[in-house]
C-alpha cells in the first residue's frame, strides 16, 4: 500500500532538524500580571537557584517578579525553569509544557517564553491545529506546521506566539496518539522553494479555491502561494451569513477581501464575526448583510481538502504537491 512506502520514504528523508530551539511566547492573550507554576525543575531567580517547592505564584510588582512558594519569597528581574511543568493564569487557563521557561516584566505584564526543540513544538501545535483524522492528512499538516516554524521568527522578543496569529499551541500529545505519530513519521521534513524554507500557511476550508497571498493583501516573500482548485470544498462548500453594523466593520467596506480587514473585525467582534475572506456585501442603511464561503484566510493547505484527498488514498507528499506547487518536502539541515 502507498501508505506504507510513504512512511518509509519520509523516515529515509528526515534528517536532524534545526538545532536552534523554538521560542514561543505563551499565555500573552491574557496579558497576565500573575502566573502560577508547578512541576518545574531547577527554578532560578536572576540566575540563582532557589529552593521553591509546590506551586509557585509569580506576581508582577513594579519592574520585578515576586516569587512566592511555601518555602519562601524571592524577587528578581527574571525567573527561569526547565523540564516538564504546568504554567497557568490563575482562574483562567493551565497548560503543560516541555522545555525551558523564562518569565520577566514587559510593559505592565508578565512575559512568559517557552523554548522547546522544533519537533516538540510541532507535536504541540498539532494538538490544537491538527483538525484532520486521516494519517496522510495529519502528516501533511505536520510538515506544513514544521515549515512555518523553521522558516523564521515572526516576533521580536520571541519567535512565535501561541495564538492563531502564528500557530495555536497546545500540549505535547501522548506518544501513541495519531498526532504524535504524524509528527514522528515526518520528523525533520519541511517545504522548500528553491533553497529556502516556505513559511507555509493553512486554512480550515478554502471555499473551493485557495488564494494567492496578493489576493488577500499579503506580500509574498520567497513563495507566492498559488490559487489551487479544491474539489472537496467546491463540492461541499461551507457557506455562512452574517449581519454586522457598518460602524463595527468599516475595514471590510474600505478593503473587502483582505486578511488585514478580516483580522481587524474579528479582533474587535470575535472570531465568528467574519469566518473567511470570500464574501459579498450588501449594505442597507447602517447594516451590512455578508454572504460568504470558506473559513480562514484561504491560503496554503486546505485542511478539509487534505482530509478528503487522504481518504481517497493520496499520500502526504501528494497532498502537499497539490496545495504547494513548485515546492519539495525535504529534510532540514
Amino acid at each position: 500500500m502507498r501508505s506504507s512506502w510513504i512512511v518509509v520514504w519520509l523516515v529515509f528523508l528526515a534528517g536532524s532538524a534545526a538545532a536552534e530551539p523554538v521560542r514561543i511566547g505563551v499565555l500573552g492573550l491574557f496579558h497576565p500580571t500573575e502566573l502560577e507554576l508547578s512541576g518545574a525543575v531547577a527554578l532560578r531567580v536572576d540566575g540563582d537557584p532557589v529552593d521553591a517547592r509546590g506551586p509557585v505564584r509569580l506576581t508582577l510588582e513594579e519592574d520585578s517578579v515576586l516569587v512566592r512558594s511555601e518555602r519562601g519569597e524571592w524577587r528578581g528581574d527574571a525567573v527561569e525553569a526547565s523540564g516538564e511543568f504546568v504554567l497557568g493564569v490563575p482562574g483562567k487557563l493551565d497548560r503543560r509544557y516541555q522545555g525551558a521557561l523564562r518569565i520577566e516584566p514587559d510593559g505592565g505584564e508578565l512575559l512568559a517564553v517557552v523554548s522547546m526543540d522544533l519537533e516538540t513544538a510541532v507535536a504541540a501545535v498539532l494538538d490544537k491545529e491538527g483538525a484532520q483524522r486521516q494519517p496522510a492528512a495529519l502528516e501533511a499538516q505536520a510538515i506544513v506546521s514544521r515549515s512555518f516554524l523553521a522558516a523564521g521568527a515572526r516576533h521580536g522578543r520571541f519567535g512565535f506566539c501561541d495564538t492563531t496569529h502564528c500557530q495555536w499551541l497546545g500540549e505535547v500529545p501522548p506518544d501513541d496518539s495519531p498526532l504524535a505519530q504524524a509528527a514522528r513519521r515526518t520528523e525533520g521534513l519541511a517545504l522548500h522553494a528553491g533553497d529556502q524554507v516556505v513559511q507555509a500557511l493553512f486554512t480550515s476550508r478554502c471555499g473551493g479555491r485557495t488564494h494567492t497571498l496578493r489576493e488577500i493583501g499579503l506580500d509574498p516573500e520567497n513563495y507566492p502561494f498559488y490559487s489551487v482548485e479544491c474539489e472537496a470544498c467546491r463540492r461541499s462548500p461551507s457557506r455562512w451569513e452574517r449581519r454586522l453594523a457598518a460602524a463595527d466593520a468599516p475595514e471590510i467596506l474600505e478593503r473587502p477581501g483582505l486578511e488585514s480587514s478580516r483580522l481587524a473585525v474579528v479582533r474587535r467582534l470575535g472570531w465568528s464575526a467574519l469566518p473567511g475572506n470570500d464574501y459579498s456585501l450588501t449594505r442597507s442603511g447602517d447594516l451590512l448583510l455578508i454572504k460568504g464561503v470558506g473559513e480562514g484566510h484561504g491560503a496554503g493547505l486546505c485542511q478539509a481538502g487534505s482530509e478528503e484527498l487522504a481518504a481517497r488514498g493520496a499520500t502526504a507528499l501528494e497532498i502537499l504537491r497539490r496545495y504547494f506547487p513548485n515546492t519539495r518536502a525535504t529534510s532540514l539541515q
